[in-house]
């Protein structure tokens, strides 16, 4: 993926004419994760690092989830740190599309009520830090 193409797993044509042809493709495209040999912890500091280039400071783990039970084993991992800005900047893979955007706790929440935070992973680390030292549960309102 060096030339910034995603790697093809697999290719089924489902319709084949003189005229025109129909395939569905499975690949491969890169969005942070952990990789073989390597813990959670150390994954959350390389992708801030390269996704968004902060590093990690006083990383803390605050839960694991199954993403999308009974259609994948994937587990998502949630860390809370301190996040410095690094000089080297980020390092996205080319098939990576992100836009780093820095808010305030408060109004991250309101983006999560609202719906202009829908990433699983990024509303759940949101809500779980909104609700950190409160007793009776958490009001995001």
């Amino acid at each position: 993926m060096e030339d910034g193409s995603w790697r093809t797993l697999g290719r089924e044509y489902v319709y084949r004419s003189p005229w025109c042809a129909f395939r569905v493709d499975a690949v491969e495209l890169p969005s942070g994760g952990v990789e073989a040999g390597e813990d959670a912890e150390e994954a959350a500091r390389r992708e801030l690092l390269e996704e968004a280039g902060y590093r990690a400071e006083g990383l803390e783990r605050l839960t694991s989830v199954h993403t999308s039970t009974g259609r994948s084993t994937e587990v998502g991992h949630v860390f809370r740190c301190r996040a410095v800005e690094d000089g080297r900047g980020p390092a996205p893979e080319p098939t990576e599309f992100i836009r780093v955007v820095e808010v305030p706790l408060g109004e991250a929440l309101g983006m999560v009520r609202d719906g202009r935070i829908s990433d699983a992973a990024t509303a759940l680390g949101l809500l779980w830090e909104a609700g950190r030292g409160t007793e009776g549960g958490v009001s995001v309102d």
